[in-house]
């Protein structure tokens, strides 16, 4: 046979708290829970935005270097066509140059000739000479006949004023 069984109404109430007890705890859980979904979801967010940005980063940095590289090589390509461009030029001026020799024959020309010019000149002394003297004095005699007109200039203007 069954047994009876008493219960107390002090008993009765401890289950009712422990009852409503299990709610709480459950639904400080079902909180917390929801809790960490959220900080999840926050970070899975923040991790999304931070990647949009490295990958932007990335990709800027990345054309970034690629011009930079399409520029190197630009100037190398333009360096090596001005080298090449010189080197043509420094050859075509080394085949119009002219040697040492070529000058000193034209200097032993040049000798010669002023030997003739002293042989003309040592010819006619009188005559250059005489050119000399008379050119001087009429450079003296302009000389004078300036500081003259000078002078007059000057009292008839200071008779004026």
């Amino acid at each position: 046979m069954p047994k009876k069984v008493n219960v107390k109404a002090k008993d009765v109430s401890d289950v009712s708290d422990n009852e409503n007890a299990f709610d709480e705890a459950e639904d400080d859980q079902d909180s917390m829970l929801e809790m960490i979904a959220l900080v999840k979801q926050f970070q899975k967010r923040k991790t999304t935005k931070n990647s949009a940005k490295s990958a932007a980063f990335e990709a800027k940095k990345d054309a970034l270097y690629t011009e930079a590289r399409k520029n190197a090589a630009n100037a190398i390509k333009e360096g090596i066509a001005y080298i090449e461009q010189y080197k043509l030029k420094i050859s075509e001026l080394k085949a119009r140059e002219i040697s040492q020799d070529h000058y000193l024959k034209g200097l032993s020309l040049f000798q010669t000739r002023e030997e003739a010019m002293a042989a003309v000149l040592a010819a006619f002394p009188p005559l250059l000479d005489d050119l000399c003297h008379r050119r001087a004095e009429a450079i003296n005699e302009t000389s004078a006949m300036r500081k003259h007109v000078f002078y007059v200039c000057i009292s008839s203007v200071l008779k004026f004023r």
